[in-house]
């Protein structure tokens, strides 16, 4: 593969002429030669580029040794270049996060204050084919839907909400991530920079196996590809094209099964449940996590526990918790996803410690059993509570918290 040749071959996949474009530049392989391919064709395409570089702060020195050589190359082309830093480390203890999450976050509000600061539809990352088949295999390992198994994306519309951003008036409403390098292998774009000659910023932290990716792209690939298959970055790449079709295809089927059986707003969301069943199980999963997205205030809760609760409320007509105090429960011929408590479930529910029957409250079945057992309790796990019976008031209700108890 000769790069600039597939880079102007399929670039029109991605850009249109007059686009403001945010190259998102840490001065590595990928986003040098990204810069350089953009601003090859600048003139031709009118492209008004700008480069944002990101400091981690991650590699004391070395990381601001690449802020100055990113600022450096921008300065030789004559593109606009906006610098920003925050101590990532830091953050992820005080917001007890991983590094690796809490970096590629604070990186993408980075670029999306510069895009929008800039009045750049587009920001263009320098991701390449070796990125994606290590993304495949990485979701594969750690388990994923086949919207995670699709890879990276070559393009992918990003709004500022999804990161907690509100931007200046006169910003675009949402922000295009680009990748024109998805489908070169790191080895060709690599021969691109030796061959002209072009310098670039080395991470030592990429040789480091502490963290997944590293040990997939030194470890297990090289493996793989020395024992089983020779082409696994090709193959992978290749499967995560695949998904991602399919995935669009099922994503586009399962708006529409949405919009024909799902009305939601505010907190609360129905299900209209002769609709819903028809559906083969995997519009019904997917119809699902639309409608817990649309009533949740953390996209990440509507996963694979919660969908199947929805699921199987709807199946055995039961009421069922969901995450952040939602309840499902089937009302007539309509699921229904809410916060709010029946007035019943409001004031609580007697226990009767005599005839041993079972409470239910808020989505959860409570037993009691009276036992004369002496000296220490043993408790059965996180879901059993001993308590010294002679020192409650009885009767027992079952309810709410109220403010200040625990």
């Amino acid at each position: 593969m000769d790069l600039p040749s597939y880079f102007r071959k399929n670039i029109h996949k991605y850009i249109s002429y007059g686009d403001s474009i945010v190259i998102a530049l840490s001065g590595g392989p990928d986003s040098t030669a990204l810069l350089c391919l953009l601003n090859s064709i600048k003139k031709e395409y009118g492209l008004k580029l700008y480069a944002a570089h990101f400091n981690h702060m991650l590699r004391a020195r070395a990381s601001y040794s690449d802020a100055l050589f990113a600022e450096k190359l921008c300065r030789s082309m004559s593109v606009p270049f906006f610098a920003g830093k925050k101590d990532i480390r830091a953050l992820s203890v005080k917001k007890k996060g991983g590094v690796e999450k809490i970096a590629r976050v604070e990186r993408y509000r980075f670029l999306l204050k510069c895009a929008g600061s800039a009045k750049a539809g587009k920001i263009a990352a320098g991701h390449n084919l070796d990125d994606n088949a290590e993304t495949v295999l990485m979701r594969l390992l750690t388990g994923s839907g086949i919207a995670g198994l699709s890879g990276i994306a070559q393009r992918r519309d990003i709004f500022p909400g999804e990161f907690g951003l509100k931007l200046k008036d006169g910003a675009p409403r949402f922000f295009t991530v680009i990748r024109p390098l998805s489908g070169a292998p790191k080895a060709e774009i690599l021969k691109f920079l030796k061959d002209n000659r072009i310098k670039f910023a080395v991470d030592g932290t990429n040789g480091v196996n502490i963290y997944t990716r590293n040990k997939l792209r030194n470890r297990l690939i090289p493996a793989i590809e020395k024992e089983f298959n020779p082409g696994v970055k090709h193959t992978l790449a290749a499967t995560g094209a695949i998904l991602s079709a399919e995935d669009d295809y099922m994503e586009k089927a399962a708006m529409a099964a949405f919009s024909d059986c799902v009305v939601a707003g505010g907190d609360r969301a129905e299900i209209n449940l002769d609709a819903f069943l028809k559906y083969h199980e995997a519009l019904r999963r997917r119809v699902a996590m639309a409608a817990l997205k649309s009533v949740l205030k953390s996209g990440r809760k509507a996963g694979y526990d919660a969908v199947e609760t929805v699921l199987e409320s709807a199946s055995n007509r039961s009421t069922r918790q969901l995450p952040e105090g939602f309840l499902c429960s089937v009302n007539g011929s309509r699921l229904v996803i809410a916060r709010a408590c029946a007035p019943a479930e409001q004031k609580g529910v007697r226990v009767n410690l005599q005839d041993g029957k079972n409470v239910f409250f808020g989505g959860y079945e409570f037993s009691f059993e009276p036992s004369a057992r002496k000296g220490r309790p043993k408790f059965g796990g996180a879901d059993i509570a001993c308590v010294d019976l002679d020192k409650l008031r009885l009767p027992l209700t079952v309810r709410h918290r109220h403010r200040g108890e625990k």
